[in-house]
């Protein structure tokens, strides 16, 4: 299984975002994983999470 940035998989994270806020508790917390496939080398790997991670707080921030 391999993922992509925040926003740019299947998964509608705005309906998912909104089913929350109807149905949960007032304080409750979500938690955001990136399963992505190593890079050849760590350090192009941790580049690639390092962009990913950014791409996806830039795309979270905008729905807040």
């Amino acid at each position: 299984m391999t993922g992509t940035p925040a926003g740019m998989g299947f998964l509608d994270i705005p309906a998912v975002e909104k089913r929350l806020r109807q149905e949960a508790r007032q304080d409750y917390s979500s938690i955001l994983e990136l399963w992505m496939a190593p890079e050849p080398d760590v350090e192009a790997t941790l580049a690639k999470e390092d962009r990913w991670v950014r791409e996806s707080i830039a795309y979270l921030k905008n729905m807040l």
